[in-house]
């Protein structure tokens, strides 16, 4: 028997072509997105996406692969509402606050948004430049190195105890 080919993330992938275009990727994501607002997960489902599209559920199919496609696109959707702050251009602190002033918002736009990010990877490009910027204003500190700023395992002080 075959070995299955491994999935490609969303993100890297061609948006499929449906060979009627009466809908697209980012028409679908916006009304995921609106969906979720309103319904939370619990309530998502494609059948009711499809319908708040006026389209059929097997529509979405050729566009989007699965429902945790869907998913997955909303979050890196909102999490893209944050402004990119250059870790560069600013202070540290100034950096981290911001971020997490965004979030706040982001979050309370979109209360689904706690649920979800802790239950997969947010590997969209928005989240890991968002996250590229905090890790790079923190590498920036006068005085802190690399692996301070990251949780490396082979820095963890062992259990009970603390590293001298």
């Amino acid at each position: 028997m075959p070995r299955p080919r491994p999935r490609q993330a969303v993100w890297l992938r061609e948006a499929q072509r449906s060979s009627k275009p009466r809908l697209s990727r980012e028409r679908i994501v916006a009304a995921a997105i609106a969906l979720l607002d309103a319904e939370s997960v619990d309530g998502f489902s494609m059948r009711r996406l499809a319908a708040r599209l006026d389209a059929g559920t097997m529509s979405l199919y050729g566009y989007v692969s699965s429902k945790e496609d869907v998913i997955g696109l909303a979050l890196d959707a909102v999490t893209a509402e944050t402004e990119r702050v250059n870790p560069d251009d600013a202070h540290w602190r100034a950096v981290l606050t911001r971020q997490l002033e965004q979030t706040r918002q982001v979050v309370r736009r979109h209360p689904w948004v706690p649920v979800l990010i802790g239950t997969r990877p947010l590997l969209g490009p928005n989240p890991l430049a968002r996250s590229e910027a905090c890790y790079t204003a923190l590498v920036i500190l006068d005085g802190i190195e690399a692996h301070l700023a990251v949780d490396r395992p082979d820095q963890r002080a062992p259990r009970g105890g603390a590293r001298s």
